[in-house]
């Protein structure tokens, strides 16, 4: 995310308190009448135990992830059959998302709008037993979802419904235009008037993600008159590790495919699904892995 750039906070109609404890299975159902539920499908279960180091660097969400992603599919406990794990883009046409419990937001009833962000997502399998008049009946198979996010309020890692409920507020929607003001250097400040639409969200493999990404970080420059290109000025710090470029984008020559191949929710050359808010919000309950 381009966030000295690209982060405005909007007023709210209303707000959810998020619960501090453990969090609830839960999936987002959408009713007749167009109005989003959440539905428990297991009991209050703790979230997966994470162990390894968290390498965070502000503003940088993709490459958060792409650590992150890496760290999680190189533990030797890790089952791809039990433990899918994807990653995924928000953003859409106008490239201008509200999300809420975004910890940039100076207040948490007011939402930041990205230009685009990064989340990974993990689904459990899990067995669940049910009791019918003291009787135990058979193991029923569920997944159960987990969303991470470094820049959450809800944590770190927020059950699947929880976070979906709390981040994208669905009952509420950013009708018409609004203004904001970029926050660039003095010289290249300007107004613009953009269009706040619904969130869209390319899901990817994790696997897919990591050998197919690459970022030079060109997207983060700021390049002032008379300016040498080789030391450019950041928007945000970068990270001090160099820049990401997975195995197959290497082999391809790719040094950057960020923007068009994984932000854009229109590109050909994208990789994975793109999905629509409804769609995404009820991936828990539908799980239909194969599509994506």
């Amino acid at each position: 995310m381009s966030a000295a750039q690209h982060a405005y906070v909007y007023p709210a109609l209303f707000w959810h308190q998020t619960s501090p404890n453990k969090c609830t299975a839960d999936a987002i159902g959408l009713s007749e009448s167009g109005e989003y539920s959440v539905r428990t499908t297991m009991g209050t279960i703790d979230p997966p135990a994470f162990v390894g180091e968290k390498t965070y660097t502000a503003n940088y969400c993709e490459e958060n992830i792409y650590r992150l992603a890496k760290t999680l599919t190189s533990l030797p406990d890790y089952d791809s059959t039990n433990d899918i794990i994807f990653v995924v883009f928000i953003s859409n046409l106008s490239r201008t998302v509200a999300l809420w419990q975004q910890r940039a937001s100076p207040d948490p009833e007011l939402p930041v709008v990205w230009d685009y962000h990064v989340i990974l997502v993990r689904f459990q399998r899990n067995m669940s037993v049910s009791s019918a008049d003291g009787a135990r009946t058979a193991p029923t198979e569920c997944w159960h979802g987990w969303v991470y996010d470094f820049d959450s309020r809800c944590g770190f890692i927020s059950s699947w419904g929880e976070y979906v409920r709390e981040t994208f507020l669905p009952h509420f929607s950013l009708d018409g235009r609004f203004r904001w003001q970029a926050e660039a250097p003095p010289s290249s400040k300007k107004v613009c008037l953009l269009t706040a639409s619904s969130s869209m969200f390319r899901v990817i493999s994790v696997n897919t993600f990591l050998e197919e990404f690459a970022s030079d970080r060109t997207h983060m420059h700021v390049q002032s008159l008379g300016e040498s290109a080789a030391e450019p000025s950041y928007i945000s710090p970068p990270p001090t590790y160099p820049p990401i470029v997975g195995k197959r984008a290497a082999e391809k020559g790719v040094h950057n495919n960020l923007m068009d191949v994984f932000v854009s929710m229109e590109s050909p050359e994208g990789v994975g699904s793109v999905l629509c808010d409804r769609d995404f919000f009820e991936l828990e309950a539908t799980l239909d892995l194969v599509s994506l």
